[in-house]
């Protein structure tokens, strides 16, 4: 892989870098997948439902909220994926990886959180220009134009994926505790086993 121009921005560093490798990997994951499914689910229920009769303002304040919470929680995850591993787990994370990445395990982990960041950054860009295209428009107005849906679709898709990722954060975290965990108690087992030897001899 080319070293990117370090003058160049750093979202441009992090796309090319970070993200454009591992474009089969992300778009073609199941997390898309499972984002349209419900999108199209969430976009007939407001078509039907009184959901539908809720204000974009009412419902962008509230993904709002949600998305400052969980863009902390991806933060979070990162800090502790760089910070609380052993140096001997992060130098074998470091020096291996999948057969058909260029990447390392270790940085596939990191990625997994600020990927997720950036999903909660998009949602909160799409909250904003629901502020601003919206208002107090209706989610579902009555004859809504196609361009309305459209815009709602992409909204509903960006909340869907975010809340995946977020879920998908959680479970990586618990992974990483649960090897930390390992890290710690493995020196306590080898010397509660060595124990029982030790006093044999005496």
């Amino acid at each position: 892989m080319a070293p990117l121009q370090s003058d160049s921005p750093p979202f441009h560093r992090y796309w090319q870098g970070q993200v454009w490798p591992r474009r089969r990997q992300i778009f073609l994951h199941r997390h898309i997948l499972i984002s349209v499914v419900v999108t199209v689910v969430v976009v007939l229920l407001c078509a039907s439902q009184p959901v539908g009769r809720l204000q974009i303002s009412s419902v962008a304040g509230a993904a709002l909220g949600y998305a400052a919470l969980s863009f902390g929680a991806c933060v979070t995850g990162a800090v502790l994926a760089l910070t609380l591993p052993s140096e001997e787990r992060v130098r074998r994370l470091a020096t291996s990886g999948r057969k058909d990445s260029d990447f390392s395990h270790y940085s596939d982990l990191v990625f997994n959180f600020t990927w997720s960041a950036m999903a909660q950054l998009i949602l909160v860009l799409a909250v904003a220009f629901a502020y601003l295209l919206g208002g107090d428009t209706l989610v579902w107005p009555t004859n809504p134009l196609n361009s309305h849906i459209a815009l709602l679709c992409i909204a509903v898709f960006t909340g869907a994926y975010s809340v995946i990722r977020l879920f998908s954060v959680l479970y990586t975290m618990s992974q990483v505790a649960a090897v930390i965990i390992a890290d710690i108690a493995r020196p306590a087992q080898l010397e509660a086993d060595k124990s029982p030897a030790a006093g044999d001899a005496t």
